[in-house]
């Protein structure tokens, strides 16, 4: 996975040790954030800080990028400011404190959390379903250009990926095995998850309405082996961890807006007709048009963040919401477009055939959703669909917030693959020889073809 994420950096960065692209806007202000936290500001903005404008100053008069970092000098605003999740900047200032501000080793910690990432799901797939969808997995995800261009890249995607992906696992852990222990320590990978990706705080109100169906017998037993001590535990590791940054954006911001600004000053590019128009992608003009129309009307009150970002989300909620009255019709189009639109069917910067392509691998990976057994299938189920409601519910934007989940696709993927080839192979009595972990599993002799009681699974696939 090292091979694979350097590889794709390499052969995509014109230089390693170079800024974050002009494009890469939230990539710059992570930059900025970091920078700041390491000179004692805190979680704040500065863009006139000499030593990080003198390295922009620099690329902006060279190429590959010349001349396309003016906007960078003429940003007006600074202080702190509840836009961006801490996980990633936090990171990012621990990497520049232990090796110097040097955009390469940013960079090389991107590859080695995607491939941390990556190489356990691969393990774990090896372990359950033998060697050969392992290698279809490690395959397919190496040729996945979404997740291995964010490897190499100064994002918040690389270190999402990496706890999506131990969230997953511990989770699957603690549901073969419930315990305290696992529950708190899902809690608390989940609590770092958003607190790197602010729309998984959706996802936690998602959770909390999900946990009544403990309440159900039928499906607390059948779907869910856990009691209320297990889900208490699980919610109150996230709130310890998360409390302080939530009373940080309330106290900041002077009202109840614990998850800071960026989810609702965004609202108004996701619930646009324009956003509809464009199969409900998010419209950075129409958030730039905006952003620009507050910035104006405030000048008065100088370049603090906080007051501006907190203008902006109530025009932007404000914007938002006429527009969802004026079109209560639309709204479920708008959904379904954007539930399509989160796996990149419409995206347009990449050509027509690997659209395609990246078609046939979502719709086969979510085949091989049925492929698993018992509560793993209710559990892998759960995690796609509320990742989905996310984004139907907010907005998406040329299937960036899907990267993170990605690799359980091509999980998906690996098993449908396998167990195709292990139907036309079987044909011939080859497969045993040829696949022989996966025809074990098939059989029932692997653990997980198992219910909890030790009896076998009669409706195993």
């Amino acid at each position: 996975m090292m091979l694979a994420t350097i590889a794709w950096t390499a052969s995509r960065s014109s230089a390693l040790d170079a800024p974050p692209a002009p494009w890469n806007i939230d990539g710059l202000f992570y930059d900025n954030l970091a920078v700041q936290i390491n000179r004692g500001q805190g979680f704040s903005v500065d863009f006139a800080v000499p030593r990080w404008c003198k390295v922009y100053e620099q690329a902006n008069r060279q190429p590959p990028f010349k001349d396309q970092y003016a906007w960078v000098t003429q940003y007006r605003g600074q202080g702190p400011t509840t836009m961006r999740s801490p996980g990633y900047p936090l990171l990012l200032a621990g990497v520049y404190r232990l090796f110097g501000y040097q955009h390469a080793m940013a960079r090389l910690t991107g590859c080695v959390m995607v491939s941390m990432a990556l190489a356990m799901l691969a393990t774990w797939i090896a372990q359950r379903w033998g060697v050969v969808a392992c290698v279809v997995f490690c395959a397919t995800i190496s040729a996945d250009y979404s997740v291995m261009q964010v490897a190499g890249q100064i994002a918040s995607e690389s270190l999402a990926i990496l706890l999506l992906t131990c969230v997953f696992l511990a989770v699957m852990k603690t549901v073969e095995q419930p315990t305290r222990s696992g529950c708190l320590f899902s809690g608390i990978l989940f609590a770092a998850l958003m607190l790197t990706r602010g729309n998984w705080n959706l996802g936690l109100l998602i959770l909390l309405c999900l946990a009544g169906l403990f309440l159900v017998p039928a499906v607390a037993e059948r779907l869910i082996p856990l009691n209320w001590g297990h889900a208490v535990t699980f919610f109150l590791a996230v709130f310890v961890v998360a409390m302080p940054w939530w009373i940080r954006n309330c106290t900041l911001t002077g009202q109840f807006s614990p998850f800071g600004s960026a989810g609702t000053c965004g609202l108004v590019a996701a619930w646009c007709d324009q956003s509809l128009a464009d199969h409900g992608q998010w419209q950075p003009q129409v958030f730039n048009d905006l952003q620009r129309a507050v910035v104006d009307s405030m000048k008065a009150t100088g370049d603090e963040l906080v007051p501006r970002e907190v203008e902006m989300g109530r025009r932007s909620s404000k914007a938002a919401i006429a527009w969802c009255k004026s079109h209560r019709d639309r709204i479920p189009e708008m959904m379904f477009w954007r539930a399509l639109s989160h796996w990149g069917f419409f995206n347009s910067t990449v050509p027509v055939v690997y659209r395609w392509l990246n078609v046939a691998m979502v719709v086969a990976g979510f085949t091989g959703c049925f492929l698993f057994t018992g509560r793993q299938r209710g559990l892998f189920a759960v995690v796609l669909l509320v990742d989905l409601a996310i984004v139907m519910l907010t907005w998406e934007h040329l299937g960036r917030y899907a990267i993170p989940i990605r690799p359980l696709v091509h999980l998906g993927l690996a098993l449908t693959v396998c167990h195709f080839w292990a139907g036309v192979l079987g044909k011939y009595k080859l497969s045993r020889w040829i696949m022989p972990d996966l025809v074990e599993a098939q059989q029932g002799d692997y653990r997980d073809g198992q219910n909890y009681d030790g009896q076998h699974d009669s409706t195993r696939l």
